[in-house]
């Protein structure tokens, strides 16, 4: 508001003025209809993404996304009506800060960093490798502690210092034979190895050893190619069925009364990532993190990319490889459904964007 009121007196050229006159002229009835019948689901993306410019990811129930939209929108209508009131040259000030809650700071502002202790035992390397692993996604988060978790129990939580390339050699071993859920040759020299010599490696960096054990592990312990491939999971193809279920039933119908708050209007995941990745082919995490910008309106194209663009909000994006990106023409069945239509108007309703399409996280 302050910079509102330094940019009036400094002057507004005639299309920033006419820009901001549309602006309230749109929104400030939507906000107080909202607030009026406490419909707010239109701004749920709206409140997620001024937390992720603050470097936070929302986890919510419907009930609590509801709550916090709502009180959002109140102080976000006491800015819009102070706007309007500027725009008939009622320059109000700005109201008294000391009324509003205290501002959110951003997460690289309030993230105290773990201070290092001495180093004793394998568990020492633990909190700092939660730290670590911070900015990666909860599920690798926890796929990760786990095998070094497994470690640190194998090896009796052994003093730091004392870890060696045979420890690893042994444990490593020692699930490729295990009678239940023994892990895959390709997950034991692949995952399992990379997040112990991670773990050890980010010890090292702290100066708490002077070797990382893992860098010493010259071979890698096998079982037979038969063995190996019993243990990989197959995956099997959707039969007729399971997709006429899947497309009759009421997550997908989206004119279903059976859904609420973020469920109900978040129809960027629930109606069309099925299509998209039925009728492209597109490995879930692709089809998740499209963004309104990777749709070619004019050409009618998809983009599957990784590239950060200058601009770009919302979770770090990423594919399985290189060779997964790629430019496709949008299915004939898409276009028929109106998939062009409903990227249009996304970019109407959000046109500060690029707003995720869906977003990363949606169910």
């Amino acid at each position: 508001m302050d910079a509102d009121a330094q940019a009036r007196k400094t002057g507004l050229d005639d299309d920033e003025f006419e820009s901001a006159s549309e602006n309230i002229a749109e929104l400030l009835p939507l906000i107080n209809r909202a607030l009026a019948s406490g419909q707010v689901g239109k701004f749920h993306n709206a409140v997620t993404q001024l937390l992720l410019f603050r470097g936070y990811q929302l986890r919510a129930t419907d009930a609590e996304f509801q709550t916090l939209t709502y009180e959002v929108l109140k102080y976000v209508q006491t800015g819009y009506k102070i706007l309007a009131a500027r725009q008939q040259g009622d320059l109000q000030k700005p109201p008294d800060s000391s009324v509003f809650p205290p501002s959110l700071p951003a997460a690289w502002e309030a993230h105290q960093p773990t201070p290092t202790k001495p180093a004793g035992h394998l568990t020492d390397i633990t909190p700092l490798y939660q730290d670590h692993l911070q900015t990666s996604s909860a599920k690798t988060r926890t796929t990760y502690l786990s095998i070094w978790q497994r470690f640190v129990d194998y090896t009796n939580n052994k003093p730091l210092r004392s870890a060696t390339s045979a420890d690893v050699f042994d444990f490593l071993e020692s699930r490729l034979h295990a009678k239940e859920k023994p892990w895959s040759y390709g997950y034991t020299s692949g995952p399992a190895r990379n997040v112990l010599f991670e773990a050890f490696a980010l010890s090292k960096t702290k100066q708490l050893i002077d070797q990382n054990p893992v860098a010493g592990l010259e071979v890698l312990p096998k079982i037979s190619a038969k063995v190996e491939e019993s243990r990989l999971k197959p995956r099997f193809p959707y039969k007729a069925k399971q997709l006429n279920d899947l497309f009759a039933s009421e997550w997908y119908n989206p004119d279903s009364a059976a859904w609420r708050g973020k469920m109900k209007d978040d129809l960027g995941a629930r109606y069309w990532i099925p299509l998209l990745c039925m009728w492209h082919g597109l490995r879930v995490g692709e089809a998740t993190q499209l963004q309104i910008h990777d749709v070619d309106l004019a050409q009618s194209l998809i983009k599957i990319q990784v590239a950060q663009d200058h601009d770009e909000i919302g979770p770090e994006r990423s594919l399985k490889n290189a060779a997964t990106y790629r430019v496709v023409p949008i299915h004939p069945t898409l276009l028929a459904l109106g998939f062009l239509d409903f990227v249009r108007a996304i970019t109407r309703s959000y046109a500060q964007g690029p707003y995720s399409l869906p977003r990363k996280k949606a169910r």
